[in-house]
């Protein structure tokens, strides 16, 4: 239920030619629908980028063949850890892994491996299309009834 501030502002949007037939008609329920309705517009917020999924499988694609025997052999629990890092797409403690992991490897190694660990990729989850707010929401009410729309009509009358 709207309290007088709210109905007033209502009132006054009512007053607008675009409502006058409908008033007219007692179309109580369109008026409302129309004052509820949240458009659908293309999304004001631009597609961030995101950094892309690193696997397991890519890491170990950019690795020698040398390192990737010694990432099992050599170097311990070490390749587990990472693994469940990336698995769980941990960046932090990916890079803190890699930062001790990389000393060892092959200088060209270590380029492939941080250049695809930077990729950046389109955000999948962003929306193209988001919904507006309402005319209500615009002008401060709360979703607005078709008895709040009757209510100020005869209050008016």
């Amino acid at each position: 239920m709207l309290n007088s501030q709210q109905l007033s502002i209502l009132s006054t949007e009512l007053l607008d030619a675009s409502y006058s037939n409908l008033l007219a008609d007692q179309e109580y329920e369109a008026i409302a629908a129309l004052l509820n309705d949240r458009p659908v517009i293309a999304n004001p917020t631009a597609q961030p980028d995101v950094s892309r999924t690193f696997s397991w499988e890519t890491f170990l694609a950019l690795l020698t063949i040398p390192e990737r025997l010694a990432m099992y052999s050599t170097y311990g629990n070490f390749a587990n850890d990472l693994r469940r890092t990336l698995e769980a797409d941990d960046r932090g403690e990916m890079i803190a892994l890699w930062d001790a992991i990389k000393t060892v490897m092959v200088p060209t190694t270590v380029t492939a491996v941080e250049t695809a660990f930077g990729q950046l990729v389109p955000d999948a989850t962003w929306a193209a299309t988001v919904q507006a707010d309402s005319r209500a929401t615009n002008l401060g009410l709360p979703r607005v009834t078709p008895a709040d729309v009757q209510r100020v009509e005869q209050e008016a009358a």
